[in-house]
């Protein structure tokens, strides 16, 4: 004798149209996300930096500027103190670029959404 299985669908709920007010708030409340990571052996907290930071990086001429600034302003310690002050921009700038570097600098990017093209990365090979 065989057993025949009956499975019940369920019709989806149907999708809530969000109000002008809640779509605003849920925008304008984002909080930043933080990306945990172990670098020179120690670990950090990289934020997300805002969206007007974003912007003035991708205006500024001065890209290695742009990337020290974002290591001081959005790399803190878990405890959530920032670890860096906007003078130690030139000292970041002379670190050797190591694995560690090229670790915090793909945070940095994958944090703003930069997903480098192919030409870039057969640039980098």
């Amino acid at each position: 004798m065989s057993e025949e299985t009956t499975t019940a669908t369920t019709t989806p709920e149907p999708e809530k149209n969000f109000s002008r007010d809640e779509v605003r708030e849920a925008i304008l409340n984002a909080q930043p996300k933080g990306k945990e990571l172990t670098i020179f052996g120690v670990k950090c907290i990289l934020r997300e930096p805002p969206t007007s930071l974003i912007l003035d990086a991708q205006q500024n001429e001065d890209k290695k500027m742009g990337m020290g600034l974002l290591m001081t302003q959005y790399l803190y310690t878990k405890g959530g103190e920032r670890v860096f002050d906007e003078g130690d921009v030139e000292a970041l700038l002379a670190v050797p670029f190591s694995d560690d570097m090229r670790a915090l600098s793909n945070a940095i990017n994958d944090l703003m959404g930069v997903v480098p093209n192919k030409e870039d990365k057969s640039k980098a090979a």
